[in-house]
């Protein structure tokens, strides 16, 4: 039998508040998702399977009902707490960069290796990758239109990053 390990899975929405008297849950998305028979819920840095027992039409904001919980405490455990899928599962050209990318290599078209991810910094309007470069400190907007491909097995992320940003 497999074990679940957290590094196969990314975030893909977040456990928004309890809904009514009997444990559902409000759930949100970064992106569209289709939700089945099961969902991971990320508790104490682990991915931990909840069997759906019913799920609402609204598919931005879907309020889920999961085996086991059954009342507002039950459910007040879980509000602010990542989803996830598994990696193999979401399309990586259709999800946001996360926090998983840490120790990533970036690679520019034009510019080549331009080091590892130190850190995602998570700001209102955008994610902002750190790295460093030629002994600078860099800050790249985590943005579709900079982000080439995601290579989750390589652990490489491919770029092509608009002219003079490496100045700034």
């Amino acid at each position: 039998m497999k074990s679940i390990d957290r590094k196969d899975f990314i975030i893909v929405g977040v456990v928004e508040k309890q809904h009514g008297n009997k444990g559902e849950l409000r759930l949100s998305f970064e992106q569209k998702i289709q939700l089945k028979e099961w969902v991971f819920i990320e508790i104490n840095n682990k991915p931990v399977p909840f069997f759906i027992q019913s799920i609402s039409k609204n598919t931005d904001q879907p309020i889920v009902k999961l085996m086991g919980i059954d009342s507002p405490d039950d459910a007040a455990r879980f509000i602010n707490k990542s989803i996830l899928f598994t990696a193999s599962k979401t399309k990586r050209k259709t999800r946001k960069v996360d926090l998983s990318i840490v120790d990533y290599l970036l690679i520019d078209e034009v510019y080549g290796e331009l080091g590892k991810v130190i850190e995602v910094e998570e700001l209102p309007q955008q994610l902002l990758i750190h790295t460093n470069f030629k002994g600078k400190e860099l800050l790249i907007p985590a943005v579709d239109e900079f982000i080439l491909e995601v290579n989750d097995k390589k652990k490489i992320i491919y770029l092509n990053l608009p002219e003079g940003i490496l100045d700034l």
